[in-house]
């Protein structure tokens, strides 16, 4: 089970990260997915870094139109990550479909791809 570590004084408080993604589809809110899948890709509170997890909670919010979720999955799909090589092309797919719902990071990853096509 993957937790979300809290830092308090001296103590540490463990919450099921799964819970929190649960409760967020509950509500409907894809920000909450998109937090979750940041944590998860950095395992920065999690205890361990899972990019694939990452993908899926991005995926989530994607799938209610959440630009910084688009954003993240162009990031991943260019980069690549676990057995997946790097696919620009695919990427910037998903940096214009951001970018169309005003995600200024977006913006600037397709100049960049642009710039970097020789």
């Amino acid at each position: 089970m993957i937790t979300l570590q809290l830092s308090v004084t001296t103590s540490m408080i463990y919450i099921p990260l799964t819970k929190i993604c649960r409760k967020a589809a509950y509500l409907n809110y894809p920000k909450a997915y998109v937090k979750c899948g940041d944590f998860i890709y950095s395992g920065r509170g999690v205890g361990r870094r899972d990019k694939t997890e990452a993908f899926k909670c991005y995926q989530k919010a994607a799938l209610m139109n959440d630009a910084e979720a688009l954003n993240s999955i162009g990031l991943m799909i260019e980069n690549g990550f676990d057995e997946r090589l790097g696919d620009p092309e695919g990427a910037l797919e998903y940096y214009k479909k951001a970018h169309k719902l005003g995600n200024t990071d977006a913006s600037v990853n397709i100049a960049i791809l642009y710039l970097n096509v020789k």
